[in-house]
């Protein structure tokens, strides 16, 4: 199907009736707009909304989308539905129908705000904590859904993910605040993931994008995951570096880095439950994420976006908190 993708509006409205049909949904009467757009001109990647007398529906499209990655979206989000098939007070979205050459998936919408939207409204730190540990504890069931699978931790996909990092400084690459700073970093987080290897772990089903903003809260207290990259599994401390980093880069502030990456270190352990033996893979990971972050901040202050400008103004504090890879 030839889907036009200079409009996105058009582009939902020409999938949307061979979705509902194949959903039994009834493709009349029903309002579409679209919610967000990711990319340029051409969007990679369109949310759109649909609300009439079948109910409130989401339709996540990514026309330009091979189709190997569009398969694994599919599963990851399959897979993440068994997982929680009567878990108590956490969910996922149910998958209503998939167009594989439209590269789009019909589900149903969830009311509520993301868990990033639910700490940027909470009453001090201590209710932003509480939202980190309702996403910690829906990552916990994901995890735990399947038996682990016991494993050696190797670092070789942290360490090229630091090299792909450390490339956006390089002379091909659109450079780095502080590179200096940021080679230096880079250095000891790569020591601090040699450092791991081969130390006990566990691979486990992972989300591959955790963070707050892919955290729903119901008004009615269940809690959904969406966004789902991951099929195969994955060691667990790759989900809860990205959560923990997102939190803290954008909620602690600059002045008590320490103290909030210590607290908000705690409550997503403490809300991810179980017992969380090596804090130092964790922490090891966490650095890539930071030097991630750090890497996706344009060098001019002028091109820093609010958030940027934000998540920049506290990653040298944690960093300096974290110590990893220092004697």
């Amino acid at each position: 199907m030839a889907i036009p993708d200079l409009d996105p509006d058009a582009a939902l409205r020409a999938v949307w009736p061979g979705l509902a049909a194949a959903a039994g949904l009834t493709p009349e009467g029903h309002m579409l707009r679209v919610m967000a757009l990711r990319g340029g001109p051409r969007p990679e990647r369109v949310l759109g909304a649909v609300d009439g007398p079948d109910g409130a529906f989401v339709l996540k499209r990514a026309a330009q989308a091979d189709e190997l990655w569009f398969d694994r979206q599919v599963a990851a989000h399959r897979m993440a539905e068994a997982a929680f098939a009567g878990a108590e007070g956490l969910a996922v979205p149910r998958l209503l129908a998939v167009d594989r050459p439209g590269r789009t998936m019909l589900m149903d919408l969830v009311p509520g705000p993301t868990a990033h939207e639910a700490a940027l409204a909470a009453d001090g730190p201590a209710a932003r904590l509480d939202v980190l540990r309702q996403g910690a504890r829906w990552l916990g069931h994901l995890h735990r859904a399947a038996p682990p699978q016991l494993r050696r931790f190797r670092p070789v996909e942290a360490l090229a993910r630091l090299r792909r990092i450390r490339a956006r400084a390089g002379p091909d690459g659109p450079g780095v605040p502080e590179p200096g700073a940021f080679a230096a970093f880079a250095a000891r987080t790569e020591a601090a993931l040699r450092s791991t290897a081969l130390r006990k772990a566990i691979r486990r089903p992972a989300h591959g994008d955790m963070h707050l903003a892919n955290v729903i809260l119901r008004p009615d207290g269940v809690v959904h995951g969406i966004d789902f990259c991951a099929v195969d599994p994955a060691y667990p401390a790759w989900d809860l570096a990205r959560l923990l980093t997102h939190f803290t880069t954008f909620f602690v502030e600059p002045e008590a880095a320490v103290e909030g990456l210590t607290a908000a270190r705690a409550a997503m352990l403490e809300g991810y439950g179980g017992l969380w033996r090596d804090v130092s893979v964790l922490d090891a990971l966490v650095a890539v994420e930071l030097a991630r972050q750090w890497s996706a901040v344009p060098v001019a202050p002028s091109r820093r976006l609010a958030m940027r400008a934000r998540r920049w103004a506290r990653l040298r504090p944690l960093i300096d908190a974290l110590h990893v890879g220092r004697a």
